[in-house]
């Protein structure tokens, strides 16, 4: 099932729900003071998804050089399965269109791993005891530019 609803530039005013989304999602979320200085970064670009009155998901990326870096993506608990993180990947593609995307994954994470598979991402790569809480490898995936 998908749930179409409208990707949009997060505004600083939201910092603090994206970081309670994090809370949520993550057994090791990023501080808001975090979230607030990626904000700040001109170079950083943070979009999210509404659904009714509730911010359901956020994504957070970065430029760095030639290449943008996939920094922080979550979508509530509640509103997983239902195409969200999608559209903010797809988003992302669309509004860097001329740019290699890179990410890092937790292993375990296979609905992730997944949908980045089926958004063009390849495995270039693996950091052993990347993640902490708990200690577990990262997968370096990289989305080349067509």
């Amino acid at each position: 099932m998908t749930q179409k609803a409208d990707v949009f530039p997060v505004s600083k005013d939201m910092i603090h729900d994206i970081y309670c989304i994090a809370e949520k999602c993550f057994s090791d979320p990023w501080s808001e003071s975090l979230f607030e200085s990626a904000f700040e970064h001109p170079d950083s670009c943070f979009f999210g998804v509404q659904v009714n009155d509730t911010l359901a998901g956020y994504i957070v990326v970065q430029k760095m050089g030639d290449v943008m870096s996939v920094d922080d993506i979550a979508v509530l608990p509640d509103f997983r399965r239902l195409g969200i993180a999608k559209q903010l990947i797809e988003k992302v593609h669309e509004k860097f269109s001329g740019y290699d995307f890179i990410l890092e994954v937790r292993e375990s994470n296979l609905a992730a791993v997944s949908l980045y598979i089926k958004q063009g991402y390849k495995q270039v790569g693996y950091r052993k005891r990347y993640y902490s809480n708990p200690v577990e490898g990262a997968l370096l995936m990289t989305r080349y530019n067509k």
